[in-house]
């Protein structure tokens, strides 16, 4: 059985202490523990991947204008994606810690994002190109896979985490990264296409993820204050807020931004009011029974995110090789919604096999 014990092979026993190593330790500065689990954010990221599922995989099948529609719609879920991480990560390490716990969480994001690009590079035969450097150096820039460069993210993202971590944000720097962001975004394009090194660097670089980032620690440090607040806010008020603020990028997307879609500066805003309203739209929801797959896709949803683009890929290969025939709105909207459920389903079904096999590392 590929020599994997109960316990599991050396080396699976390594990266399960990586794995603890890289867990925040309960020595530190009085930052506030939220739940072992927050069902509220498995929930939060369950719907989440499911839009970045309809980000990849919708325009097989949809129209062009309702499929730009429903994608921009969702594209709050990966700066919700970092927003959650730095939110578990801010508890800052022990004294003298903090190598070890950088060391630990490389180690979980090093191990998936090997893993992965492997995987593709041999199922989309990049491995047999004829220039490997040049295929390499494509990896190594995350331009390999659809879902790369969120790992070349939080690489940057990792080694700043303890140190902001140990420190009290300010709402005020808050308020003002966001708001720097937005100005930033919005300014980007002329710089754009006046640098090349800009382009190439794409959206990968850290300076525009970390404003969400701080957000993140900013609430887990703040979080009692945060929920607080949140609870005088009706519950059903919440909800309509949190499902509605996406549709502002719906009505405004501009597919030829020159950025690309993260950049948008509406982005930003959308994003940051998807996270902070979560807990209060989802309480008392979040435990309910329909809620629950989708907190189950929120608890893996790395291989969900890493295989949804394989998915997609043997679908163009196969049955939608070629384009489907123009199908009556409704039908394509109910084809669109059956065909990422039976993503999000086959990938997590992946996940779980390949963690009863041992591979938690890279199965999430």
């Amino acid at each position: 059985r590929l020599g994997i014990g109960r316990h599991g092979s050396s080396a699976q026993r390594a990266l399960r202490a990586c794995r603890r190593m890289a867990r925040p330790t309960a020595a530190e500065n009085g930052t506030p523990a939220p739940p072992t689990r927050d069902a509220a954010i498995d929930v939060l990221r369950g719907w989440a991947i499911i839009g970045v599922v309809v980000i990849h995989a919708c325009g097989l099948i949809l129209p062009a204008q309702a499929y730009f529609s429903a994608a921009y719609y969702f594209r709050w879920a990966v700066p919700v994606f970092i927003c959650a991480y730095a939110y578990f990560a801010a508890r800052p390490p022990a004294p003298g810690q903090t190598a070890a716990v950088i060391a630990g969480r490389y180690a979980r994001l090093l191990w998936p994002f090997l893993f992965y690009s492997v995987l593709y590079a041999v199922v989309l035969g990049d491995a047999r190109a004829p220039d490997p450097l040049a295929t390499l150096w494509r990896y190594l820039r995350g331009d390999g896979w659809a879902g790369q460069y969120f790992f070349l993210i939080l690489f940057q993202l990792v080694v700043l985490l303890p140190w902001l971590a140990g420190r009290r944000i300010p709402l005020a720097a808050v308020a003002l990264s966001l708001a720097g962001l937005v100005v930033l975004l919005a300014l980007l394009p002329a710089a754009w296409q006046a640098s090349p090194a800009l382009t190439a660097a794409s959206d990968r670089l850290v300076v525009y993820w970390l404003p969400y980032a701080l957000l993140g620690i900013y609430l887990r440090q703040n979080r009692e204050r945060w929920l607080a607040l949140l609870a005088r806010m009706p519950r059903g008020l919440a909800l309509a807020a949190w499902l509605a603020c996406p549709l502002w990028l719906s009505f405004t997307y501009d597919p030829d931004w020159p950025t690309g879609p993260y950049l948008l500066p509406g982005v930003v805003a959308v994003s940051a009011a998807v996270f902070v309203l979560h807990p209060r739209a989802l309480d008392g929801r979040s435990q309910a029974r329909w809620a629950q797959p989708l907190a189950g896709l929120g608890r893996h949803s790395l291989v969900v995110f890493c295989l949804n683009p394989l998915c997609v890929w043997a679908l163009q290969q196969t049955v939608l090789a070629t384009p489907p025939a123009a199908l009556p709105f409704a039908a394509a909207v109910v084809l669109a919604a059956l065909l990422v459920v039976a993503i999000c389903a086959l990938c997590w079904a992946a996940g779980w096999l390949m963690r009863r096999a041992g591979w938690e590392a890279v199965a999430g």
